[in-house]
């Protein structure tokens, strides 16, 4: 027989598990309603437990803050405080800390964010998906580290700190680690392979490759060996040079071609450079630029393709040729300011009879149609560079007859030789045989050429005009900076 004393005792022994049956004559069978009870009970208590605040937390709500702000206006000392058990140790620590610094429990606004938060009209309207971009995951700059470091010192917490980093807490919370057991916030050395040149030897493959531009990256490799005697062979690759060369900046790039310039040819540009330099895009805008250029019936195809290997002789890989570019015609044209001027095809080889025709039947009357619509006062300049037809002297004698017939408004522009950079007509030229070229249907006559190459000048946008117009200064001042010597244009 089981006394009362011996129940109170068994009934207070711990049960190995839920699944033991009960106690014979001890334990009452819950059954399965009171068991299912039990269980939601505990899920209920752990996921309250979850939503809580969390133990020891710092943050207090403003009314909790308002009560501890009055405890320390009042004089008590922080023992005090923490022996009533409303706050912990850490909380009278950490806030009794900021108001004898600053006078004030509440935490004060950075002055950033104050003066954004005081001058703001109203709540951010900007969406949640824009707000959470706002983070950024770049590494910190040496300021930011600063600002954790000031604002750290300062008793601020973690979660104030990123917010007005920018950042994640995370982030945060390392880098005041890091400060705290090291005592710096330098960044660790990143895992990987060690770089296979040293700092010297990327040095000498930067002034290798200054000293001579012909150098490439399969002569430059034999220079870094892996013996102290320069001799051996070479400890890295072709690509480790192609790339430590990429580092300085240094492309390999083709050769641009540009006219041979001698002494002779850099003084005369550097010379009219320097009698332009004050010339305006007004005064650039009253100059009627003239030029030949050729154009083929069959220029052939340029650039880059990507093919698979194999691949290469298949007629659309190809660029196929023919003698002679299959024929060309030969073309004069001019423009002025934002209009394209006449477009004249010359019949056979141009010399300075036939040359002269041009300026008689179209040149003339065109620069005729400008000066009359301008005052008397205003003055335009033709433009031609010194081919051989141009400067015949039946050529000259002609333009220095119109300008005594015109009364002093006609002017002719000195032309320094072996300078199309200076020419903006050659850009046209080029805009128009690239456009040419983009053309579905290619011609397939001289007389269908010279059409396809008048619709593609009468269409040319003004806008490539006035830049062109507009780009004048920057020629001059290019020249005068490079002595006499080639621009990029």
């Amino acid at each position: 027989m089981i006394d009362m004393k011996q129940k109170l005792s068994i009934g207070k022994r711990r049960r190995r598990g839920g699944t033991s049956p009960p106690l014979p004559c001890v334990e009452p069978n819950p059954g399965p309603r009171v068991i299912a009870k039990r269980k939601s009970g505990k899920q209920d208590s752990v996921v309250n437990l979850k939503k809580g605040k969390r133990q020891g937390s710092l943050h207090l709500s403003p009314e909790e803050l308002s009560d501890l702000e009055q405890e320390l206006r009042s004089g008590k000392s922080d023992e005090a405080i923490i022996a009533k058990g409303k706050y912990s140790k850490k909380v009278v620590g950490r806030y009794g800390s900021r108001f004898r610094q600053t006078g004030e429990v509440q935490q004060r606004l950075p002055i950033k964010q104050a003066y954004v938060e005081e001058n703001s009209d109203g709540p951010d309207e900007s969406t949640e998906s824009e707000q959470e971009r706002k983070i950024t995951f770049n590494r910190l700059s040496d300021f930011e580290k600063g600002e954790i470091y000031a604002m750290y010192s300062h008793n601020y917490s973690t979660s104030e700190i990123a917010a007005w980093i920018n950042c994640a807490w995370s982030t945060v919370d390392m880098w005041i680690k890091r400060w705290q057991h090291e005592g710096n916030f330098d960044i660790k050395a990143v895992a990987g392979r060690p770089r296979k040149t040293l700092p010297g030897e990327d040095r000498l493959i930067k002034i290798l490759s200054l000293q001579d531009p012909n150098l490439t990256a399969v002569d430059i490799a034999p220079y870094i060996t892996a013996g102290d005697d320069g001799k051996g062979e070479s400890k890295v690759s072709v690509d480790t040079i192609r790339r430590r060369l990429r580092s300085y900046g240094l492309f390999a790039r083709r050769r641009r071609k540009k006219p041979l310039l001698s002494r002779a040819n850099k003084k005369a540009r550097l010379q009219w450079a320097r009698a332009h330099k004050d010339w305006t895009t007004d005064d650039w805008s009253k100059v009627l630029w003239t030029d030949e250029s050729p154009f083929s019936l069959f220029p052939g195809r340029e650039g880059f393709i990507r093919r698979r290997i194999g691949e290469g002789v298949k007629e659309k890989h190809l660029a196929p040729t023919v003698k002679h570019g299959g024929g060309s015609i030969l073309v004069w044209g001019c423009f002025h300011s934002s209009v394209v001027g006449i477009l004249k095809r010359v019949e056979g080889r141009i010399d300075a009879d036939a040359y002269k025709q041009i300026l008689i039947h179209q040149a003339m009357p065109e620069l005729k149609k400008l000066i009359s619509v301008e005052p008397e006062h205003v003055r335009w300049t033709f433009q031609q560079d010194n081919a051989t037809p141009h400067t015949a002297n039946v050529v000259k004698q002609y333009l220095a007859n119109k300008q005594t017939e015109w009364g002093g408004r006609l002017q002719v522009m000195s032309w320094p030789s072996q300078s199309p950079d200076l020419n903006p007509i050659e850009n046209l030229w080029a805009y128009v045989k690239k456009q040419l070229r983009k053309r579905p249907k290619k011609p397939s006559s001289h007389e269908d050429l010279f059409g396809q190459v008048q619709e593609i000048w009468k269409e040319c946008p003004s806008r490539i005009l006035i830049n062109l117009i507009e780009s004048m200064p920057r020629r001059v001042a290019m020249v005068i900076k490079a002595r006499g010597g080639s621009t990029k244009y």
